[in-house]
């Protein structure tokens, strides 16, 4: 049995899942046909198109989230009808049957889409997939930024989905207090169009070790309830967040405890609290010592990959 993995190469985990999965699938003593593995992103209808392409082989589908259907916003007629043609693939991925399905269960009701479509389905929880950061001096000198001051992570699509497009305003209403690192999942050429134009506020880092080892508070102005795992990877290793209110959110964080979460989708609440963190290095460290007491019993990677192993080779019997 061989393993075909597609667009896990963009994503932290994706990668070390596929790495995981690959060396389980080489090593299992199986007869039977060839297993891709597909993992859903936002880019819906690249993901159909390889599902649709693989017909010929025993198809595994890994979707983390639903994300939301639209911005929880006002939205244009125009712009609904535009969200809803980019969701349909979404549907469509749904539709095309893959032999199983491994969605999140984080929330945001993928489980209820997989229900509507009576598709053969199991749940996967967010998993921690790292476990220690390096030196953070160490790690801003290595990535050639500046060491002193307070940094924001930021893990994105440079999308609306992922609040790329009020990142503007949130440093704005900052006003400079902290510096940004962002982690780019994908459209590089935004992330770093972006860094240019705030030379010296906002920086990147491409790994994702180094990024989550050199910052000192994480924010997710995601329009979306997704992304759970980023949270919890933050949270585990002691660093803060802040985000706005929604699915996996309000579940992961303790406002006031671990981190903040905003108002949907109040900029200015979001702003303060990133500012307040920012100014407060006896806040920042007394959330930072609740995150890692943080009793949440969250899957390493390896139980997850463990899970979608099993479950997929008893699929195929």
């Amino acid at each position: 049995m061989r393993g075909f993995f597609y667009n896990f190469d963009r994503d932290p985990e994706g990668k070390i899942l596929k790495e995981i999965l690959s060396k389980t699938f080489k090593e299992a003593d199986l007869k039977g046909a060839d297993v891709v593995f597909v993992y859903v992103d936002l880019d819906f209808k690249i993901c159909l198109n390889f599902l649709r392409e693989s017909r010929d082989k025993f198809r595994v589908v890994l979707i983390d989230s639903l994300y939301e259907r639209f911005p929880l916003r006002e939205l244009s007629l125009m712009e609904r009808l535009k969200k809803w043609w980019k969701y349909r693939f979404l549907d469509k991925i749904f539709e095309e049957g893959a032999n199983i399905y491994f969605v999140g269960d984080d929330n945001s009701g993928i489980d209820v889409i997989a229900e509507k479509f009576s598709i053969n389905y199991n749940l996967i929880y967010p998993s921690k997939f790292v476990n220690s950061l390096s030196d953070k001096v160490s790690t801003r000198k290595k990535l050639g930024i500046p060491v002193n001051g307070v940094y924001v992570g930021y893990v994105c699509f440079p999308t609306e989905e992922f609040g790329f497009d009020i990142l503007r305003e949130i440093y704005t209403l900052s006003k400079g207090v902290f510096k940004v690192l962002i982690y780019p999942l994908a459209y590089k050429d935004r992330v770093y169009k972006l860094s240019e134009d705030l030379k010296g506020k906002v920086f990147i880092s491409e790994d994702f070790l180094d990024f989550l080892s050199a910052v000192d508070v994480m924010m997710f102005p995601y329009r979306f309830g997704g992304c759970g795992k980023y949270l919890i990877n933050s949270i585990s290793l002691g660093i803060p967040v802040v985000s706005f209110k929604g699915h996996c959110a309000d579940r992961i964080i303790k406002h006031g405890w671990n981190g903040f979460i905003a108002e949907n989708f109040s900029i200015e609440e979001f702003s303060h609290y990133l500012v307040l963190l920012s100014n407060d290095p006896i806040l920042r460290e007394t959330l930072s010592k609740n995150c890692l007491s943080y009793s949440y019993s969250f899957p390493t990677i390896e139980e997850k990959a463990s899970f979608i192993v099993q479950w997929t080779v008893s699929a195929m019997q």
